[in-house]
């Protein structure tokens, strides 16, 4: 009898711990990747700041809109880049639309803009053999952005705005801040807390 009572309360500790510890984990995770992808943003905006120094950042400064987009295939950064005509392009890097690269190697002969961005990040986020990331740029800053290391294509995200994100929360997965629709963890700068459907 003892016995049967001790697993009984083993039973509904386990009942209780398990979902809490479930959530916590998954949590941990949504936080980690928005650290990553807040610390990925400030690496943006300090590459972009150097190109502005150096004259090949953005023509229009206060109203120019451009994206980019980073594919992270077998460690190998692919960086698309939007609206290439909004950026200086007399000087050494310019900026071409894509470029490829990994930690310290660009992947073509002619050194660009985004080689030379897909080769800093591959630098700095060595770890990362797979991930998508995806920036909304104005006047040279990046505003907004969004990444997931558990796939390389993008996933299902409010879009952008003027400056920024075009909502203040998100519905996510409908239950969890940071788990998108396709079910990955997404880390977002800045972040997007859960919303409702109401």
């Amino acid at each position: 009898m003892e016995l049967i009572v001790v697993i009984a309360i083993i039973g509904i500790l386990a009942a209780i711990l398990v979902p809490t510890m479930l959530n916590y984990t998954m949590n941990a995770k949504v936080t980690s990747a928005n650290n990553t992808a807040g610390s990925i943003e400030r690496a943006i905006d300090n590459y972009l700041l150097k190109a502005d120094i150096e004259e090949y950042g953005m023509f229009v400064i206060d109203e120019a809109v451009a994206e980019i987009e980073i594919k992270i295939i077998d460690s190998v950064w692919n960086v698309t880049a939007t609206n290439t005509e909004l950026y200086f392009h007399d000087k050494r890097n310019k900026w071409r639309g894509s470029g490829s690269g990994y930690a310290g190697k660009q992947l073509v002969n002619s050194f660009g803009a985004e080689e030379e961005l897909a080769v800093i990040l591959a630098g700095m986020y060595p770890e990362l053999e797979t991930g998508y990331i995806k920036c909304h740029l104005t006047g040279g800053d990046c505003d907004a952005l969004y990444y997931t290391a558990e796939t390389n294509t993008d996933v299902t995200m409010p879009e952008f705005g003027d400056r920024g994100w075009s909502v203040d929360t998100f519905i996510w997965d409908g239950a969890n801040a940071g788990v998108c629709e396709e079910g990955y963890i997404v880390g977002t700068a800045p972040v997007l807390p859960l919303g409702s459907e109401d």
